[in-house]
């Protein structure tokens, strides 16, 4: 399926684009590389078994220590796959395009398991109706800007797990602009004169007909 819709030119591309393929050396082709990095990932044997199967299947001389080697250049290339597989199934044939992204995070459980195990990380452009980012973490992965590629000048929407204080000071840092709602009970704010305000008073200001404020977003709660 990562292959499907994607020819092995553009696939021998775009893994020398990520510097997950340089040249031939022992691995002669970049969907051997592949083949192998998907033996590995999805059987769950170590690199020693993996070593075994590219010399019983394959016939190639590689260690476990070489593949290593290999594999960690393969993060930034999978994800291109993906993110090209998911284009073509996507993609508008109308030439759209805006400076809106959308950011969301899914969590990923297998059967009978007690917690998060996985979260994808998925980037939106609505305006070309295709993903532009897709990265996958472990449970240590939390939902933020942190994931995925942005491009500087953009908005950015997310929901309110965006909204705190660690989330705009990310979106500073990458130059996007971040439209998200906020938690009052969990981030504070200051009004325009520095003052503390409490949600109820933020309320109370809505029934008055006040609602538009200019804020200093704090640290607060959000370490």
């Amino acid at each position: 399926r990562l292959t499907g819709m994607i020819g092995p030119a553009k696939r021998a591309q775009l893994a020398k684009e990520h510097k997950a393929f340089q040249r031939a050396n022992v691995i002669p082709t970049p969907d051997i590389l592949l083949l192998l990095v998907l033996f590995y990932t999805h059987s769950d044997l170590s690199l020693r078994v993996t070593s075994w199967f590219a010399a019983a299947a394959l016939g190639l001389d590689i260690g476990a220590d070489g593949l290593a080697q290999r594999f960690k250049n393969c993060s930034s290339w999978l994800r291109a796959l993906v993110l090209e597989q998911l284009a073509v199934t996507t993609r508008l044939d109308v030439p759209l395009r805006t400076r809106l992204r959308i950011v969301d995070g899914s969590v990923l459980c297998r059967p009978g398991a007690t917690g998060t195990e996985w979260r994808v990380h998925i980037i939106f452009e609505p305006g070309a109706s295709a993903p532009t980012g897709v990265e996958v973490t472990d449970e240590h992965g939390a939902e933020g800007l942190v994931q995925g590629t942005l491009d500087a000048k953009t908005l950015v929407m997310g929901d309110r797990n965006f909204g705190r204080y660690r989330e705009l000071l990310a979106a500073r840092e990458r130059k996007v602009d971040l439209l998200a709602r906020t938690h009052l009970q969990t981030q504070p704010l200051l009004d325009q004169n520095g003052i503390a305000r409490s949600p109820q008073g933020w309320a109370e200001l809505a029934d008055r007909g006040i609602y538009d404020h200019v804020v200093k977003v704090t640290r607060g709660n959000d370490e």
